[in-house]
């Protein structure tokens, strides 16, 4: 009996041991894998663009570039997000494209906001790409504490290099990975750089000011000019010139329109002959921007053109003075200077007629003589200024 209750006690130090040890075993790996969770920050991010213009960066794509950078994907709804990552796009002008990108927590905290602008959208979405990683990497790094979910600002943590805001000029350069800083390295703060803003106090929804106005997708400016041609009167022309030129921020290409009348020229062969000869004409072309250099530009400008020439004569007989239709391409190439919403603009460039004609009467002998003939090939100089209407 003795050894039987021995025995019986010992089994009963052994089970106790054994489920003490498992009690162990399981809460060890309950507080690995709730601390694993606790580290695993999840992403939400929306990019808005506004709706008269363009878009440069589409989301979806925004998503693929950040998870190809990362080789994961940390983003999931945003109701289930700790970290929310907002974008406002806007366009600024023909050759500036801005944005607006803010981190908040799941309370609606501002964490920390940047401003890129880029001079293309290539550029923005680059951009783009490497600003929305640089705020997300260092949370999957497990390099920020537990508690920087609540701060209100993006502070860098001990162990960590804190995401600066790109340049306008640096959307070009390629990105360069983030290297873990020494534990034992004392925080710096972010200091702000050009075309960036530091990040901002929270501030209550009431109290945030609304985004800047953008401008519309196409730009239409009107003005006028002046210019000659040879080869479509007598002489080279006097010709005024009411312009329209459409065109939008994100493209080179500009649709233009000039509406020109030359002054009449008199000619007198006789006593009792004599001709007045005016023309009007019209010009429809696309222009190109091939060169850009700050607030200057040379373009290149093909389209057609169509008129007619207003003759009105003396002493010739009937039928001579119905008005002679003009039509044919024309090629120019222009310089165009812009100072803020005004633009002035000189451009050369041809036109070859469709159809010539030769103006000519029959003298007191009956002898046909010429008051001139229009030529095949025009040729045309140009000066006019516009301004944009917003």
């Amino acid at each position: 009996m003795p050894s039987k209750t021995l025995q019986l006690k010992s089994f009963r130090r052994v089970r106790r041991l054994g489920t003490l040890g498992l009690a162990i075993c399981a809460g060890i790996a309950f507080s690995a894998v709730t601390t694993r969770a606790r580290a695993e920050v999840s992403f939400a991010l929306a990019w808005r663009k506004d709706a008269r213009g363009p878009a440069c960066v589409d989301e979806a794509t925004l998503r693929e570039a950040v998870e190809r950078r990362l080789d994961r994907r940390p983003f999931v709804d945003r109701a289930g997000a700790d970290i929310v990552i907002e974008a406002e796009e806007n366009v600024v002008s023909r050759d500036t494209f801005r944005a607006r990108v803010t981190e908040r927590d799941r309370h609606g905290v501002l964490r920390g906001e940047r401003l890129l602008e880029a001079q293309s959208c290539p550029s923005l979405r680059r951009a783009a790409a490497l600003l929305v990683t640089l705020i997300i990497e260092p949370h999957l790094r497990g390099e920020r504490a537990e508690g920087a979910a609540t701060e209100p600002t993006a502070e860098p943590r001990a162990g960590t290099e804190a995401p600066q805001a790109v340049e306008p000029g640096a959307a070009t350069e390629a990105p360069q990975a983030v290297e873990p800083r020494a534990a034992t390295e004392a925080p710096r703060p972010v200091e702000p750089r050009a075309g960036t803003e530091a990040p901002r106090a929270p501030r209550s929804p009431s109290s945030e000011s609304a985004p800047a106005p953008s401008l519309p997708p196409f730009f239409l400016s009107i003005g006028l000019g002046v210019g000659t041609t040879v080869g479509v009167l007598p002489s080279a022309s006097a010709t005024v010139f009411a312009v329209a030129r459409l065109a939008s921020p994100s493209s080179r290409l500009r649709l233009d329109w000039w509406g020109g009348y030359s002054l009449p020229q008199h000619l007198r062969r006789e006593a009792d002959v004599a001709g007045h000869f005016a023309a009007v004409e019209q010009r429809v072309r696309l222009c190109l921007g091939v060169v850009r250099v700050s607030s200057h530009e040379l373009e290149t400008c093909a389209g057609l053109m169509g008129g007619a020439i207003l003759p009105t004569t003396i002493g010739i007989g009937r039928g001579q003075d119905r008005l002679r239709p003009l039509m044919g391409p024309t090629l120019a190439v222009a310089f165009e200077k812009e100072a803020g919403p005004f633009s002035g603009r000189v451009e050369v460039g041809a036109i070859y007629s469709l159809r010539q004609y030769d103006f000519s009467y029959l003298d007191q002998t009956s002898e046909r003589k010429s008051f001139y003939s229009t030529s095949a090939l025009l040729f045309f100089v140009t000066l006019s200024g516009v301004g944009e209407i917003r």
